[in-house]
């Protein structure tokens, strides 16, 4: 439930912050990677216990990228 509600945030709004429970730092690295692994998004940032993850989304982007 949580990887489907994460992949319909990236898909509305293309760039999303995710604030992780826990105070083990190994814990949360770990968990951001499969956070973007499994929704195919890039880690744009990660401080402290909150991640920004990115993933364009192809049919309507929101977002200007500079080229």
């Amino acid at each position: 439930a949580l990887l489907a509600e994460f992949s319909i945030a990236l898909d509305d709004h293309e760039l999303i912050k995710v604030k992780l429970a826990g105070d083990d730092r190994e814990e949360r690295a770990a968990q951001i990677s499969k956070l973007a692994e499994a929704g195919h998004a890039e880690l744009v940032q990660s401080i402290g216990k909150v991640a920004c993850f990115y993933r364009r989304n192809s049919d309507k982007p929101k977002l200007a990228l500079p080229k």
